[in-house]
Order: C-alpha cells, then sequence, then structure tokens
C-alpha cells in the first residue's frame, strides 16, 4: 500500500453544520410493491450534513516519512431526511479561519481551501460517511503556513435529483461490532495502517455495498472518514465479517469506530434501484 496524499500543520477541530431540509423524511417500507421507481426534482428537502472533522495527516510508506502527501484528511457525515432516495449527491467542503472567513488556498492562486466528494446514493433516512482531503504541501514537500490559518471546515450537500422508492427498494445493510486491528497492516506501524474487521447483517444484499470507516475521539467527535482500498474482501462469509485496510488518524479512539454502508457507484449495473435516463447514479468523486 502507497504512501497517503494528505496531513497538515494544525490540530484537529469538529463543526457541526445543518443544511436547512423542508421535509421530515421516514423510510418507506422495504417490502413495498410500487410502480417503477421514477426520478423527479425536489426542491423542498435536501441532504444535510450533520458532522465535519478534520485531522493533520504525515505520510508514510513502509515506514519512510513521504512529506509530498501530506494534507488534511476530512470526514463528513450527510443524512438524507427525505422519503426518496437522494441520487448525486454533491458534498462541498470549505476551510475556515477563526472569524469563520474563507481561507486562500496558497497552491492554488485565485481558489480557497476546499474539498469535496460525490455520494452515488443516499436512502430514505440513512446517514452515510463521506471521505475528503486537501492537500498542504508544494512539489518540495514543504507545508505552506497559510493552512496554519484553518480553524474548522463547513460543509454543504445537494442531491441531483430523486428517486422513488419501489419494489427493488433494499435498505443498506448494518455494521456492527467494529475491530480495529494494530498498525501494521502495511508492514511498518509508522504509516498507521491497520486492519478493520465489522460484522455485516444481513451478510448478502441486492446490490453492492460500499464500507467507510467513522474514526472518533475519546470525546466522540469525527476526525476523519476512512473508505479503504476499493470496495472489501469478506474474511468469513458465513460470518457475514467483511475486513479492510485504512489508515488510523493518531487522535482516534478504536472503541469509538464506527461503519457506514453505502451504494457501491464502480457497480452501477447492480445498484438496488431502478436507474432512469433523467436520473443516474455518477462514479465521479473529486
Amino acid at each position: 500500500m502507497s504512501g497517503r496524499r494528505f496531513a497538515a500543520a494544525t490540530g484537529v477541530l469538529v463543526v457541526l453544520v445543518a443544511v436547512v431540509s423542508g421535509c421530515t423524511g421516514g423510510n418507506p417500507s422495504p417490502h413495498g410493491h410500487a410502480t417503477t421507481p421514477s426520478a423527479e426534482r425536489s426542491p423542498t428537502c435536501q441532504p444535510s450534513v450533520t458532522e465535519v472533522g478534520f485531522t493533520p495527516h504525515k505520510a508514510f510508506q513502509m515506514g519512510q516519512r513521504v512529506p509530498t502527501d501530506d494534507g488534511i484528511q476530512l470526514g463528513i457525515l450527510v443524512k438524507n431526511p427525505c422519503r426518496q432516495a437522494a441520487v448525486n449527491v454533491h458534498v462541498t467542503a470549505h476551510g475556515l479561519d477563526r472569524a469563520g472567513r474563507r481561507v486562500a488556498n496558497p497552491l492554488h492562486p485565485a481558489s480557497f481551501i476546499q474539498s469535496g466528494a460525490d455520494v452515488p446514493a443516499i436512502m430514505p433516512g440513512q446517514t452515510v460517511a463521506v471521505s475528503a482531503g486537501v492537500a498542504t504541501t508544494d512539489t518540495r514537500g514543504d507545508t505552506r503556513p497559510e493552512f496554519g490559518k484553518l480553524e474548522k471546515f463547513s460543509a454543504t450537500a445537494h442531491a441531483e435529483c430523486w428517486v422513488k422508492a419501489g419494489g427493488e427498494y433494499a435498505p443498506m445493510p448494518t455494521a456492527s461490532k467494529v475491530n480495529v486491528g494494530p498498525l501494521n497492516a502495511d508492514g511498518s506501524a509508522a504509516d498507521r495502517y491497520a486492519n478493520v474487521s465489522f460484522r455485516l447483517a444481513p451478510a448478502t444484499t441486492t446490490g453492492p455495498t460500499k464500507p467507510a470507516v467513522v474514526f472518533r475521539d475519546e470525546a466522540g467527535h469525527v476526525v476523519d472518514v476512512e473508505e479503504g482500498t476499493g470496495t472489501y474482501s469478506t474474511a468469513s462469509p458465513s460470518a457475514g465479517r467483511p475486513v479492510i485496510t485504512v489508515w488510523v488518524p493518531p487522535t482516534a479512539a478504536p472503541s469509538k469506530t464506527t461503519v457506514m454502508m453505502r451504494p457501491d457507484p464502480e457497480r452501477q449495473q447492480e445498484w438496488p434501484y431502478t436507474r432512469t435516463t433523467q436520473c443516474t447514479a455518477s462514479v465521479n468523486e473529486h
């Protein structure tokens, strides 16, 4: 496993951000037999960002420092409070200073420090964990001092369109009994990679899913979200206990680690919703 892409000379901070939502949600029955799902705009209801956390990442590869990969790693929790599946959800996070002003990005002139990702779909009532990051070093591996102004991140989420849940609706499986292994999965404890295993119920689903590991500190604040490499491998299919390898933040409390599941955008042909030409899940992430 190669060294990561991020780490910064700033402390860990958490900010709660809400995006106004105009409906009160509620899960549709997974056993419903409605007509073929259809896509539509939903101007009165949008996903909401419930928590944002970030942490510095000093990159290592096989025990050796790789400062050009240093940066800031973000963890963002996004909930769909609406009655339909939110599709192509764009999540954007902005770096702010102590006064709440956006911070200019010294590595990209005329731009601000920001990051984001696209979530292919969020089921009704579901909360997903989103991983994002910001590079903080130049080509020589030097961290620019301007990143020291960062005090917090705010985030917003917006869905392009919505899909009504029909007979093919399938809720995401639930992960429990999460275990964080020792920091040697990449050959060196300095790299801070570990195997994370968890129990998945149900062990099999009607569509492909992708796990995201949510790391929290001792106070319970999100400090990072890691998606690992690819989807995941199953160590014991009969027990429904997958294993993924991820980077572990220094401030993470293993006992407070959780795993959240979401649809896998790279395998759309098996997506548990019938897709329409007006609302097709995107596989692009940035």
